[in-house]
């Protein structure tokens, strides 16, 4: 096996003619990943914005492959995070299906996240 393919990971079968068919294959997941996830961050950037217009103070902090990070308030409503996870689920239907989202809640440190049914405990939902 040569050095490339042992690095890569990849059968020897695939460092020959085969390999274009992989590279174009993985090229579709990627791209549509990408456009998913920009279309996304639109929807996302006008659903804050009408939070904040209502004085409520969210922020989108960064997008990490296709996470995207929200600075809300400490009292962020059921409705509002609803609205959030609608933006992340709907925004980009491939072949009509919706899309999974999770909704971890960080309060003190990126590594100390709670889901959002224990949140709503600690504070009496």
């Amino acid at each position: 096996m040569g050095k490339q393919a042992r690095k890569r990971r990849l059968p020897e079968a695939l460092k020959g003619e085969y390999r274009p068919l992989l590279q174009c294959t993985n090229a579709r997941v990627q791209g549509e990943a990408a456009i998913q996830t920009k279309v996304t961050m639109n929807e996302m950037r006008k659903v804050l914005a009408e939070f904040r217009a209502k004085g409520r103070d969210f922020k989108q902090l960064a997008t990490v492959h296709d996470e995207i990070l929200i600075e809300a308030p400490f009292d962020i409503t059921e409705k509002e995070r609803d609205k959030l996870v609608e933006v992340m689920t709907q925004s980009y239907l491939l072949n009509g299906v919706a899309n999974e989202s999770d909704v971890e809640i960080y309060t003190q440190r990126w590594g100390d996240a709670i889901r959002w049914d224990d949140f709503k405990k600690e504070r009496g939902y």
